[in-house]
This record gives structure tokens, C-alpha cells and sequence, in this order.
């Protein structure tokens, strides 16, 4: 057994992996204030609930796209197993060969996703990861990194929304009967379910259009149940353990 870590703006998602299945994972808020002890008390508290000794896991990998909250649960993590994390970052071998202008400053989750996708999918293969911002990443036909795009994600626009407009406010983000609101939340929630989706396909079109052909597309991340139900193209997969899956692979590329 393995564990896997993947830090995001919104919470800190912990998996514990045996033979690049997942045996139990558990999720915490991703905040900044908390010290390495607070981190490690609340996961061995979450350890024990579950059953599980985490001093029996071979390693550990962390990948974070929060600098501020690598240090700390990187070190909760290692008192909970005894063992010094990897940190997916430079000088960690992924196998995965990256053509953009700077290779380095590929986020961790991105590169993660990306060794999945090639092992799971067939290449060229687009991954759309849905979390704090919607990124769409491509592999081209050879395996190869190629570049992507970040758009505003489901929360951001959100927020944006009831900051910027004095009248419009706080809705739960669900999906309304139409397109067509009868009265603000519907037209809001329209808006942020249905115009995401539309960025989607759009942005999909585009992609394929200059990749020239079709290719695997893969959708991960918090809200990609929420919005590829809604989307026109039907052949988006969604794959929720994605990047723990990478994760795992890039750990056992290390030992």
C-alpha cells in the first residue's frame, strides 16, 4: 500500500492505493493555517476511523498545487507513515515527455493526469480537469505533452459573479429544469452549469480542430459529474481517481 496526496486550492485529498486501486480515501479542507501537528492529528484520527495503519504503507507521494501547504502536510504525512513523502516536482522521473515552452512550470497534478491518461487511454488523448479552474491538457498521437488551456473554473465564476453584481446572490450550484430562467437563481445556475458545459464543447471543438482528428477525452476533477452530464459530446469519460492513479504509476517509476 501506497498513499497518495494531491493538494488543491479547495481541499487535500488523501488515497490510500494497493496495486493502483484505491482502498480508502479521505478528504480535508485545504487551509493554510494549520500547522504540520494540526494536519497530522486530524489524519491519523481519519486513519483510525477507517481501520487503517498508515506505518504499513510503503511510501507516500505528494502532489500540490498550494506551495504554502506542501511543507506542512508533507510532514503530517510523514509522522503518520514514518516515511519522508516524494514530492512530484522536478528531478522526479514521470516518463512523461513534456513538449510546452518551460517544461518545469507544468503543475504536478497536470503531469499526474497526464501518465494516467497515457497508460489508461489511448493517445492523442485531452484531459479536462475540473477543479478551482477547468485546464485542458493534450497528448498528442506520439505520447507527448503538448500544451493545453485554463479557463475560470465552476467557483471562481461563481464568486465572481456575486462580488461583481450587487443584486445577484448566493446560490447552490445545481443544475435548473432549462436554459431559458424564469428568475434570477435559475438564470445564474444556468449560466454556471450550462455555460461551462458549452465552454467544454467549444473548447473541445477547437482543440480537436487543430490536434486533426479525434482523439480520448478524459474529464476528472470535483465538478466533472456536475457538468459533462450536460455537455453535447457524449464521449467524455469520466475518470474521478485520475491523478491518484498517476500518482501511484510515478511512484512505483521511482523505487
Amino acid at each position: 500500500m501506497i498513499l497518495t496526496v494531491h493538494i488543491t486550492n479547495a481541499k487535500v485529498e488523501i488515497c490510500c492505493v494497493k496495486d493502483g486501486k484505491r482502498l480508502h480515501c479521505f478528504s480535508l479542507t485545504s487551509y493554510e493555517q494549520r500547522t504540520a501537528d494540526e494536519y497530522f492529528i486530524i489524519m491519523q484520527l481519519l486513519f483510525s476511523q477507517a481501520g487503517i495503519d498508515p506505518k504499513q504503507a510503503l511510501g507516500a507521494i505528494v502532489a500540490s498545487v498550494v506551495p504554502t501547504l506542501t511543507r506542512p502536510i508533507s510532514a503530517a504525512t510523514e509522522m503518520c507513515t514514518g516515511k519522508q513523502p516524494m514530492i512530484l516536482g522536478p528531478g522526479v522521473k514521470t516518463g512523461l515527455s513534456i513538449r510546452i515552452d518551460d517544461p518545469v512550470s507544468l503543475g504536478a497534478e497536470l503531469a499526474a493526469a497526464s501518465v494516467a491518461a497515457i497508460a489508461k487511454y489511448s493517445a492523442p488523448c485531452i484531459i479536462i480537469q475540473m477543479q478551482t479552474a477547468i485546464v485542458f491538457s493534450v497528448i498528442d498521437g506520439g505520447g507527448h505533452y503538448i500544451g493545453g488551456s485554463i479557463s475560470p473554473g465552476i467557483t471562481m465564476g461563481q464568486a465572481g459573479l456575486e462580488k461583481g453584481a450587487a443584486k445577484l446572490t448566493s446560490i447552490d450550484v445545481n443544475a435548473p429544469k432549462n436554459v431559458i430562467g424564469k428568475n434570477t437563481a435559475d438564470c445564474m445556475q444556468s449560466g454556471i452549469i450550462f455555460g461551462s458545459a458549452a465552454l467544454i464543447d467549444g473548447m473541445l471543438e477547437r482543440t480537436l480542430k487543430e490536434l486533426g482528428g479525434n482523439a480520448s477525452i478524459v474529464a476528472t476533477g470535483d465538478w466533472a459529474n456536475t457538468i459533462v452530464p450536460h455537455c453535447l459530446r457524449q464521449d467524455i469519460i469520466i475518470d474521478s481517481e485520475l491523478v491518484m492513479h498517476g500518482l501511484s504509476l510515478i511512484w512505483k517509476k521511482n523505487q
